[in-house]
């Protein structure tokens, strides 16, 4: 896994990953990856790939957990002065399942469509990132809060809006909060589709 992440590939997280585990393998990939990608400005970092509440919120707790270890410096178990850190473009994956029939007398194949939620991880200057956690604990911050039931069209189009006011100068950082499986799940994709508009506009 940990080699899987220092070139760069696909790895999948299932509701069994333990996060934990997933956030120490990033911890050694990603610091393995920036020494050895240190002049390739276009060097990839991997993908995290997961389906399901559950998936979803383990591959956003590891990230977390990770710039935690990092944080921490050594006694973490990251390099002395690691001056990155981890963060993450959402994107949501369309694919195609195919399935034998269940039927004894069919021999078709049944075509399923499927999503998936891909997590493009991207290394963060460290003076970039402590000064989004500045904006992000400052008192008159306006979080936006995700509960499990929050719509995700209004949400991402929430998102969306104050994405551009940020980007005009005209607002601080965005800010969300979500706790639990479900609120994480529902943040992500709204993030992924005001990311994905965010890129249209751009385009």
């Amino acid at each position: 896994l940990v080699s899987m992440l220092a070139r760069g590939g696909t790895v999948g997280v299932t509701s069994e990953t333990r996060v934990a585990s997933l956030a120490g393998a990033l911890l050694k990939g990603f610091t393995l990856w920036d020494a050895k990608n240190k002049s390739a400005k276009k060097a990839k970092l991997p993908v995290l790939e997961a389906m399901g509440d559950d998936a979803i919120s383990h591959a956003v707790n590891a990230v977390a957990l990770c710039n935690r270890y990092l944080e921490r410096g050594p006694e973490g178990g990251a390099p002395a002065g690691f001056d990155r850190r981890l963060a993450f473009a959402p994107l949501v994956r369309v694919f195609v399942q195919r399935e034998l029939a269940s039927e004894p007398d069919v021999s078709d194949e049944v075509a399923h469509m499927r999503r998936s939620m891909q997590f493009q991880l991207r290394a963060v200057p460290l003076s970039v990132a402590r000064s989004l956690q500045e904006e992000a604990t400052a008192k008159d911050v306006d979080v936006i809060r995700v509960a499990a039931a929050t719509d995700l069209r209004r949400l991402s189009g929430l998102v969306s809006s104050r994405w551009e006011q940020c980007e005009a100068g005209l607002e601080s950082a965005v800010v969300i909060q979500a706790m639990g499986p479900r609120s994480i799940t529902t943040m992500v994709r709204a993030l992924a589709a005001a990311w994905q508009k965010s890129e249209i506009g751009r385009a």
